[in-house]
C-alpha cells in the first residue's frame, strides 16, 4: 500500500515540476476548462462562455467582480434553482465569518470538488520528506469541533462555516486517526471541546502532530492546558472527567467517562513536567511532536508568536491557503517556512491586481507569471463553483519564484488597509510597527485593532492595544507608557512605509496615537462576535474596527485616569 502511495506522490511531484515551467499555457487551459464546464448555465450564457477561446477574450467580456455581483444568483441557488452560476448542485453553503464588514454574512456555494490536480499528494510528499516519522505513523490531535450553528435549508443543503464543513467526512474515517474520541468533535461549546481535546492529548505521549484550522485555536489549546493542568492531571490519574464547568450532554459525558482508564503513571509524569514550568512544554509533553499544522500567515501571525513560548522549536506549518471559496495556495516547505505559498493554476484561474490599484473600481490585472518579487497584489480568482474574476480581498506579497510560479506570503486583507492620504499602510506594516513598539518597552502584545480619528485635523490613526500585564501601573505610568508607545509606533510606521513618512512631512496625516484597553477586552470582543453567529474558532480580530458593537466595546474599555487612579 505504501509503495503505491509513494509512487503516486513521485508521479505527482514530477507532473507539478513540469507544469511549473509552462504556467502561461496551464493558466489559460484551466480557465477554458472552467468556462466550458459552466457554459450552459444561465450565467455562462449571459457572458457567452461558449464563444470564449482565450484569456484576452474573457477579460474583455467579463468584468472584475465583488460579492454583490453574485448575491441574487446565490439566493436563487439557495432557494433550489439549478444551473445558475455552476452546472454543479451545491452541497454546502459556507457562511463567511463577517468580522471585518458591517454587512450581513455572505453565503458561498460549495459544489462537489472538481480537482484537476492531486494537491494532497504533493503536500503529503513534502511532509514525508521533512518529517520521516510521519511515514510510519499518523497519530495526531485534531482541534476541531462542531459549531452548533449549522443547519439544513429548505432543500436539505447544509449551511454553516467552512471551519467545520469537512467534519462529517472526517468522522467517517476508519480506523479513526485522531486522539480525541468522536464524541468530542460533536460538542458545540468551544471551551468544553478545547478542554477535552487537551485532556485526551495529555493522556497520550506519542502524538506526532497537531492539526487545527487556525492558529488562534492552537493558542487557546495551550492556554487551556496552562489554566487547567492540575484538574486534568488528577482526572487522568483517576480516569474520570470531573470538571463542573464543562458544558456537555450527560449521555456523552457518561460514555466518555466509561471508556477512560485510570493512568496514575502518566499523571505522575505530567505532574513533574508541569511543575517544571510551561516553557517549551509541547516537546516535553509529546517528545516526538513533529509539527503543528494550522493557518498562520497574515492576521494570524500575532497568535503564532503567542504560541512560541509553549512550542519552542516545533515548526508551525500552514499547508494550504484558502477560504470558503476554495483552495488558493499550497506550502511545499514544512519545517522551513511557516506560510510561504505557491498558487494553484491547475485548480483555478487567478489574476492579480497591483496594490496601488486595489481601490480602483476597474483595476488592471496581471497574470500569475507577471508578478514581481517584493511587490504586493490583491487576488482575483475564477473557479468552477461559480465565481468569475472575483476579488476575494486577500493581499499577497511575492517573496521569490519557483520556476515560473511566484512564492508569496499572505499579508492581510484589502479592507484592512489604513489609507487616510493614499499612503497605503498595509496590515503587515501595522502589525510589525505596533509589535516593535511594544517589544521596545518589554511588554507582551495580546491583541490590537485600529480606527481613524475623524475628529482630528488632519486625521490620524488610533491603535487600541491590550498588553499582557499593566494592572500595577499608576495613572501617570499608564499615560507615560501610551506616549512612549505612540512615539515608537510613529517611528516604526515611517520605517515600514516610506509613503507614510512623506504624508507626515506634508502634514496630510497627524501622528498616530496608542491607547491602552482593559485586560480581557479582546476576549470579550471574540464573545460578542461569536454571539452574532460566528464560531469562536473562526473569529479573527479585525485590524480595522468597523462593526458598531466592536467600536463601542473598544471605546468603553479604553483605560482612563480619574484622580490618579487607573479605571
Amino acid at each position: 500500500m505504501f509503495n503505491n502511495i509513494q509512487e503516486q506522490i513521485e508521479q505527482t511531484q514530477k507532473q507539478f515540476e513540469e507544469d511549473s515551467q509552462q504556467i502561461a499555457s496551464i493558466s489559460e487551459s484551466t480557465l477554458l476548462k472552467i468556462l466550458s464546464h459552466n457554459k450552459d448555465t444561465e450565467y455562462g450564457k449571459k457572458y457567452d462562455f461558449a464563444k470564449i477561446t482565450n484569456l484576452k477574450e474573457f477579460k474583455q467580456i467579463h468584468p472584475i467582480t465583488k460579492y454583490n455581483h453574485y448575491e441574487s444568483f446565490i439566493q436563487r441557488m439557495f432557494d433550489g434553482e439549478e444551473n445558475i452560476l455552476s452546472k454543479d448542485t451545491p452541497i454546502f453553503f459556507a457562511r463567511s465569518s463577517g468580522t471585518t464588514s458591517v454587512s450581513k454574512q455572505k453565503l458561498i456555494p460549495v459544489t462537489k470538488s472538481i480537482s484537476y490536480f492531486p494537491w494532497s499528494l504533493l503536500i503529503q510528499g513534502a511532509v514525508h520528506q521533512a518529517f520521516p516519522l510521519i511515514k510510519e505513523s499518523h497519530l495526531s490531535l485534531l482541534i476541531v469541533h462542531a459549531n452548533g450553528l449549522e443547519y439544513k435549508n429548505q432543500n436539505g443543503i447544509r449551511v454553516g462555516f467552512a471551519s467545520s464543513a469537512q467534519l462529517p467526512e472526517v468522522m467517517k474515517k476508519e480506523p479513526f486517526p485522531f486522539i480525541s474520541p468522536k464524541e468530542v468533535f460533536y460538542i458545540t461549546h468551544n471551551q468544553t471541546a478545547t478542554y477535552l481535546h487537551a485532556f485526551y492529548a495529555l493522556k497520550n505521549p506519542d502524538i506526532l502532530y497537531i492539526h487545527s484550522t487556525f492558529a488562534t485555536a492552537v493558542l487557546d489549546f495551550f492556554r487551556c492546558i496552562e489554566e487547567n493542568w492540575q484538574k486534568m492531571v488528577e482526572d487522568i490519574r483517576l480516569g474520570i472527567i470531573s470538571n463542573d464547568y464543562l458544558v456537555i450532554d450527560p449521555e456523552i459525558k457518561q460514555k466518555l467517562s466509561h471508556e477512560i482508564e485510570p493512568s496514575p503513571q502518566r499523571a505522575e509524569e505530567l505532574l513533574h513536567l508541569f511543575e517544571a514550568g510551561f516553557k517549551n512544554i509541547a516537546t516535553r509533553l509529546w517528545p516526538n511532536l513533529q509539527y503543528i499544522r494550522c493557518l498562520a500567515g497574515g492576521t494570524f501571525s500575532i497568535y503564532v508568536e503567542k504560541c512560541q513560548p509553549y512550542i519552542g522549536n516545533v515548526p508551525i506549518y500552514s499547508a494550504t491557503y484558502g477560504g470558503s471559496e476554495g483552495l488558493f495556495g499550497i506550502n511545499l516547505w514544512p519545517g522551513k517556512h511557516i506560510a510561504h505559498f505557491l498558487p494553484v493554476p491547475q485548480e483555478r484561474y487567478t489574476e492579480y491586481t497591483p496594490l496601488t490599484e486595489t481601490t480602483s473600481p476597474h483595476p488592471t490585472t496581471l497574470e500569475v507569471y507577471q508578478l514581481k518579487k517584493g511587490e504586493s497584489y490583491e487576488v482575483v480568482m475564477t473557479h468552477s463553483n461559480g465565481f468569475y474574476r472575483y476579488r476575494i480581498g486577500d493581499i499577497i506579497k511575492v517573496i521569490d519564484y519557483y520556476n515560473e510560479l511566484p512564492i508569496y506570503e499572505l499579508v492581510g486583507r484589502s479592507g484592512t488597509l489604513l489609507d487616510i492620504a493614499a499612503e497605503r499602510t498595509t496590515e503587515e506594516m501595522s502589525l510589525w510597527s505596533i509589535n516593535q513598539a511594544v517589544e521596545s518597552q518589554y511588554y507582551d502584545l495580546i491583541d490590537f485593532t485600529t480606527m481613524i480619528d475623524f475628529n482630528y485635523s488632519p486625521q490620524r490613526y488610533l491603535f487600541f492595544v491590550e498588553l499582557a500585564d499593566y494592572s500595577q501601573l499608576s495613572a501617570t505610568q499608564i499615560s507615560q507608557l501610551e506616549n512612549t508607545l505612540s512615539e515608537e509606533l510613529e517611528k516604526n510606521l515611517k520605517i515600514a512605509n516610506s509613503y507614510y513618512e512623506i504624508k507626515r512631512i506634508l502634514n496630510a496625516i497627524d501622528k498616530a496615537q496608542v491607547f491602552l484597553v482593559q485586560q480581557g477586552t479582546f476576549r470579550t470582543a471574540v464573545e460578542i462576535l461569536a454571539a452574532k453567529g460566528t464560531p469562536e474558532i473562526q473569529i479573527k480580530i479585525p485590524r480595522y474596527a468597523r462593526k458598531p458593537e466592536l467600536i463601542k466595546l473598544i471605546q468603553e474599555n479604553r483605560i482612563t485616569t480619574t484622580n490618579g487612579f487607573v479605571t
